[in-house]
Formats: C-alpha cells, sequence, structure tokens
C-alpha cells in the first residue's frame, strides 16, 4: 500500500477554488468555516453530530461547505440540485436526526414540500447558510478557524477513524437509492491511492464538472484539501466547454469524467490537450478497451477507475497505467498544426466499424492494496481464475453497511466481511481483475448470455450512432429478447435494417438486438450513468408513438 500522504492544513495563501469568474484561498475556506461554525452552533469534534443536509447550486457555495465541513468534523449529506421529493424524503425519513442548512436564494423553508423537494417538517433543525461575503478580506482575524479548533485535524484520522464523515446516496440506477456512511479514514485511503496516479500540487487545478452529491464531485473537493490543490469549477459540463478548458487552460492538471463525457470529447476533431495537461481520471460506468485505445491514438493521457459510492470512488484502476501516472503518449500542443497523418487517422476513428471489438481483451484493473478482489459463484463459491462470477471486495476502502437498514434485510456483506458489489468479473491473478456487467444487467435469451455493455460497445461505433442502450425485454419464444434504444447525430435517422445488415458483419447472430428504436435521448442519472431499468418503458413508449 502507498504511504499515507502527511496531512497537512494548506498554506492560507494557496489557491483553494475557482468558481464564477472568482479566485478564492484557503484563507477564505478558513474565514467561511469560522462562519458555518457560528451559524450551526456546533461544538466541532464532537462524535454523533447530526449530518448537514443541504442542497448543490451552481457558483462557489457548495464546495466552500463541503470543505467546511470535512474541517470541523460535522457529517454532510449533500443534495441534487433538482429536487425529486418522493425519493428525498424518504431518505430523510431514515435518518435519526439532521439539519437542513438553508442556502440562500434557496429559501427552503418557504417554499412548499413540493417545490423544495424536502418536508421540512422531517428536519430536526433549519439553519440559514451564510452567504460568501463579497470580499473575505474585510473579515477581522477573529472569524478565522485557528489554533485549537483546527489544530487536531489531521489526528481525527487515528484517534476515530470510524467516525463519519459524510453520508451519500448511490446513483439509483438499479432502485430507490441508498445511503452510505462515509468513514474519515475511507477518506484518506482513497485519497492516498488516487495520488499515485494524480500526483497534484499547491497551484495545481482539478477541473470540477461532477455533480457535488455524488462520490466523484466530492471526492475532487476533499482530495484538493487533503493535497493542498486547487479546484477549477465549471458550471457548465458540455463538451465544448470542456474542450475548451482542457485544450486551452494550462492551470488545469487533470480532471474526472464518466466514459460518455469522455467519448464525446475525443470525437471532436482535433481535439489534443495543453501539453501541462496530466490525465483524466475517468469512471462511474462501463470502460471499453476501444475507448482506451482511442484515447492513445489521440494522445489524451487517461486512467480507467473502477469504483463506487460504497469505496468512496476508484479502488483500482486499469493495470497498463505506470506507478507515476497514466501513460503519455506522444503528443502536439493544443494549437498547432494538425499533420495529414492525423486527419487521417481521425477519419479512420470515424469511420471504424468496430469489427476489431470482440477480439479486444477486456479492460483489466489492478485493486489498491491491501483491499481485496473474489470472482464468486452464484452460491458464493470462490471460482478459480479466467472463471466469470460475481464480484467480492474487502478491504479498509469499504463502507460498514447501509444506514438505516437491519442487517438481517439487504445485507451486502457476507459472514467474513465480503462486499458483493453486484458487478460480474474475472479474476486474471491474485488483486488483477476485469468488469463485466450488473447482475442485473444481464440477459439470457434462448439460453444464451448476453452482455448490453459489449452491444452498446460495437453500436456506438457506427457512424451515425452517438449513444446506445440494451435491454431485455420477456419474450415468448427466446425467453428475453434483446431490444436497442440508439440516439443518432444531427440530422440523421435511423435506418433499422440497414443497421442490422451492417451488425452481421461484426456480431454473431444470437447478440443482435431483435428490435432497435430511434429516440431522442436515454434515460440518465445526473452523473450520465444509463438508467437500464427504464429502457422497458421508453422502448415500448416508442414503439407505441412508431405505429
Amino acid at each position: 500500500m502507498s504511504k499515507p500522504i502527511p496531512f497537512r492544513l494548506p498554506d492560507p495563501d494557496a489557491v483553494f477554488l475557482h468558481a464564477a469568474g472568482t479566485e478564492y484561498h484557503y484563507m477564505d475556506l478558513y474565514r467561511f468555516a469560522a462562519m458555518l461554525k457560528k451559524a450551526l452552533n456546533d461544538p466541532s469534534g464532537e462524535s454523533g453530530s447530526p449530518p448537514v443536509a443541504f442542497r448543490d447550486q451552481p457558483g462557489a457555495l457548495p464546495p466552500f461547505i463541503i470543505a467546511s465541513c470535512w474541517l470541523l468534523q460535522i457529517p454532510f449529506l449533500p443534495l441534487a440540485a433538482v429536487p425529486d421529493p418522493e425519493k428525498e424524503n424518504e431518505v430523510f425519513r431514515q435518518l435519526p436526526a439532521f439539519r437542513l442548512l438553508e442556502l440562500p436564494e434557496q429559501e427552503l423553508s418557504e417554499q412548499e414540500p413540493a417545490e423544495s423537494g424536502i418536508d421540512n417538517r422531517i428536519a430536526t433543525e433549519i439553519i440559514t447558510c451564510p452567504d460568501l461575503p463579497e470580499s473575505f478580506s474585510s473579515q477581522a482575524d477573529e472569524d478565522t478557524l485557528t489554533g485549537s479548533t483546527l489544530a487536531n485535524v489531521s489526528d481525527r484520522f487515528t484517534t476515530n477513524p470510524e467516525e463519519t464523515m459524510a453520508i451519500l446516496q448511490t446513483s439509483g440506477t438499479t432502485g430507490q437509492p441508498k445511503l452510505v456512511p462515509i468513514r474519515r479514514s475511507q477518506h484518506l485511503d482513497a485519497a492516498t491511492a488516487s495520488f499515485v496516479n494524480h500526483p497534484m500540487q499547491t497551484g495545481d487545478y482539478w477541473l470540477l464538472t461532477l455533480p457535488l452529491h455524488h462520490a466523484g464531485g466530492v471526492n475532487v473537493i476533499l482530495r484538493s484539501l487533503l493535497y493542498g490543490s486547487a479546484i477549477w469549477k465549471t458550471e457548465k459540463a458540455d463538451t465544448d466547454t470542456l474542450s475548451e478548458q482542457i485544450r486551452h487552460n494550462r492551470k488545469i492538471r487533470t480532471v474526472s469524467l464518466v466514459p460518455t463525457q469522455l467519448k464525446r470529447l475525443l470525437d471532436q476533431p482535433g481535439f489534443r490537450p495543453h501539453s501541462r495537461f496530466h490525465g483524466v481520471l475517468v469512471g462511474g460506468g462501463p470502460i471499453s478497451a476501444f475507448l482506451l485505445q482511442k484515447c492513445r491514438r489521440k494522445g489524451v493521457p487517461a486512467i480507467a477507475s473502477y469504483g463506487m459510492t460504497e469505496t468512496f470512488g476508484q479502488i483500482a484502476v486499469h493495470v497498463s497505467e505506470t506507478p507515476d501516472g497514466p501513460v503519455q503518449p506522444e503528443r502536439k500542443q493544443a494549437g498547432q498544426p494538425t499533420s495529414d497523418r492525423e486527419v487521417a487517422s481521425e477519419r479512420h476513428d470515424a469511420n471504424q466499424t468496430a469489427k476489431e471489438l470482440p477480439h479486444q481483451e477486456a479492460v483489466t484493473y489492478r485493486i489498491f492494496q491491501p483491499n481485496r478482489v473474489q470472482a464468486r459463484t452464484e452460491s458464493d463459491e470462490p471460482f478459480p481464475a479466467g472463471e466469470e462470477g460475481l464480484l467480492w471486495l474487502k478491504g479498509p476502502q469499504l463502507f460498514s453497511g447501509y444506514l438505516a437498514r437491519s442487517p438481517e434485510s439487504d445485507n451486502p456483506f457476507d459472514t467474513d466481511g465480503w462486499f458483493n458489489t453486484g458487478d460480474y468479473g474475472q479474476i486474471v491473478r491474485d488483486g488483477i481483475f476485469t468488469v463485466g456487467m450488473r447482475r442485473t444487467d444481464r440477459i439470457v435469451s434462448g439460453g444464451e448470455n448476453l452482455v448490453p455493455a459489449e452491444i452498446e460497445e460495437v453500436l456506438i461505433q457506427i457512424p451515425g450512432i452517438l449513444e446506445a442502450g440494451v435491454t431485455g425485454i420477456p419474450d415468448p419464444e427466446w425467453g428475453e429478447a434483446a431490444i436497442a434504444i440508439v440516439t443518432m447525430e444531427k440530422g440523421t435517422k435511423l435506418d433499422e435494417e440497414a443497421l442490422r445488415m451492417r451488425l452481421r458483419t461484426i456480431l454473431p447472430s444470437y447478440k443482435i438486438p431483435k428490435q432497435i428504436v430511434q429516440a431522442k435521448d436515454l434515460p440518465k442519472t445526473d452523473i450520465g450513468k444509463l438508467v437500464r431499468r427504464e429502457l422497458p418503458g421508453l422502448f415500448y413508449k416508442l414503439v407505441r408513438s412508431n405505429r
């Protein structure tokens, strides 16, 4: 295992955050933390403090709240920017107590529950969050967290490592989101492992594009606090904005993206990161070998990661990456002339029909030590190397159990403390593994097991197709029939028969979806994960509308 990062409070003069055109320093964070402490009337550091819930919004305030709660040792529960009242109120009812932090301009307590997304009668206490002042320099020194309040922050990892740092919701792609308490020790383990591949320093910026109510976004804030580096928060995560930042903003050293975001960047003609750019951390969904190979061809350093809310982000990375960081292919700087050879290569990428995909090896991951991984049968018997089974994890980076769920119901751990991920995969050798699909994603059609992600990856390499979602629906002949829903490039219309003819040259016949339909959009979470359980309903709706 990597040596733990010696945590020190970042230099007050170092940059903490760039957001909405304003640059903030760590001294500004320390001053805001004092304001928040006063508003909460919280004797920080006491174990068992009720979590503080708040809603994400544009601007600098949410990152300040997350970092301040971490410094104050107060657990926090971030909420989505767009309310889902039914799900959120169910979540809150599972908490024995929580405090609701009203952000300026939200005024949640004055809204109806249906508008705010929160039934305020559930909250133990409603507190108005202090706003960021126009100038922190006008604050008196006594309004800054110093001395004993911050002196023992680093000791919290060793004196009380099991203390709950945050409560996060799972993405909910398979149903009702679960509440995951994150320990402070999990944060240290995850940040230490990430530092090996992304060694950020003071003055280095991590581009923040992910929402702050999921582990990916929260991790950017807290890793930066641990490393003493900086955050560049962008309010727009569209392809053009990301491309502009990664190509030309030389302050940005790294960015966390989901596979869909990365694919769209790579599809842009002439996309090249600037010469100081260290790499993309890609996760949050299935990652194909084809996508990583395209990164190398286009000179985009990338690290594929595997993890989940329960591991507080990545717990494994693609084994081809070096201990010193992502493989750095030779590349020209952004803005340099594009050669005829590079133009031809990009045309080849655009016209590739994915014939090579079935012959490519799966993306292989190395787990962060001392965590461990096993593949098991459905009856929990360990599989030998090379056999596909359910992946189980064990180690210090794993959470201890879902909140407000009895040990007898929905317990994902076995008696020895191994966690059932719900993903299929293979063990290549000790600590090295591949990831296949979610157990709930599997399609059994005519006795054949189909992997939706494999079919989706073939479909999206066909010119004209932007995205694809594959799932199974009940079928009297096949038991389950695979169907596909695709979105198309602007001005392009699906020709199902022509697409089928093309698929016959790439896939075995049993893997070709029985029906393929076009949609304007696919159902996704706010971090871009495909919500596969909603595909059947969308499919039936599209079929009816096309009759």
